[in-house]
């Protein structure tokens, strides 16, 4: 068996790390392994996996619902199923924040959030079943099945990410991000 290579990246991400094919009308053949568990196969318009500092951007850009959409199930719920609720497009507004406001997490976070991009299903995909389009992980583990594909950190560095790389995403405490606050009160 050939001797695969193994490089760790000169780069910390702050905010995000995508990893898609570069034509975005290309689907993006990944499998993914979620804090070691079951690998999944997916297809998607790619993966974004966020830290605590970057789930107010792209993150919750991805992911966060609207008001019309939750008002919308709301009344699906209320006139289909009978369930009482109150439908009028402020009590709608009230439970899209709410869900929207847990989209974002502390940025000292020790966990990562992951969003499977346009994620798509029908008969054989995912494989297995049951993985999740977004969720927080100590570890996402990916492997690419894509053709020109790019795995870009704070949308800013870029590198390759064709058939049969992978990369393993975590947060190390030693890679934590150091802030220093200022007393205002001066001697």
């Amino acid at each position: 068996s050939p001797t695969l290579a193994t490089k760790v990246l000169p780069f910390l991400a702050l905010n995000e790390v995508f990893i898609g094919e570069s034509v975005t009308s290309r689907v993006s053949l990944l499998r993914l392994q979620i804090d070691n568990g079951a690998w999944s196969h997916t297809k998607s318009s790619g993966l974004c996996v966020t830290t605590g500092t970057g789930s107010t951007s792209w993150h919750f850009s991805i992911n966060c619902l609207r008001t019309q959409s939750v008002q919308e199930l709301m009344k699906i719920l209320h006139e289909e199923y009978k369930v009482p609720l109150d439908t009028a497009m402020e009590k709608a507004r009230e439970v899209t924040e709410k869900y929207n406001q847990k989209l974002m997490f502390a940025a000292d976070s020790d966990q990562l959030a992951y969003s499977v991009r346009e994620y798509i299903t029908f008969e054989e995909w995912p494989t297995p079943r049951g993985l999740k389009v977004r969720d927080k992980a100590s570890s996402v583990k990916v492997k690419s099945h894509c053709t020109d594909a790019g795995l870009v950190i704070d949308g800013s560095v870029s590198f390759p990410f064709n058939d049969g790389t992978e990369a393993i995403l975590e947060i190390h405490p030693e890679d934590s991000l150091m802030t220093v606050q200022m007393d205002e009160k001066r001697p």
